[in-house]
């Protein structure tokens, strides 16, 4: 009885395991990014960022300016800001998936550089 669970619980882990595998390239890339989302600090100037990141990814309906790397919809890192009106760093909000979807583990998202 004992070796039938535990082959059940390895099967389990292994398709857990398959199922949310990142190729190795694609993870780096996204914890390279979020790395570098971490190093944007308030007052900041826009080019500066720029300089840093590249162009953003998008603009929010709210002013707001989105850099993300994706993998899929449970992996990746993404950063917004807000800047002020002098175009420096207001705030930021930096997220990442870890991918996992479930409420004991949904990405937090990590004010930066407050």
């Amino acid at each position: 009885m004992k070796i039938a669970r535990r082959c059940m619980l390895v099967t389990q882990f292994a398709l857990i395991c398959g199922c949310t595998h990142v190729p190795s390239q694609d993870a780096a890339r996204i914890r390279a990014a979020y790395h570098s989302y971490l190093s944007v600090g308030k007052g900041e100037t826009r080019p500066q960022v720029v300089s840093l990141l590249g162009r953003e990814f998008r603009r929010e309906g709210d002013g707001a300016y989105c850099w993300e790397v994706r993998y899929d919809s449970l992996n990746y890192a993404s950063l917004r800001i807000r800047f002020d009106p002098s175009d420096r760093v207001n705030d930021t909000l930096v997220t990442r998936g870890w991918g996992f979807q479930d409420s004991a583990s949904k990405e937090k998202p990590v004010a930066a550089n407050e």
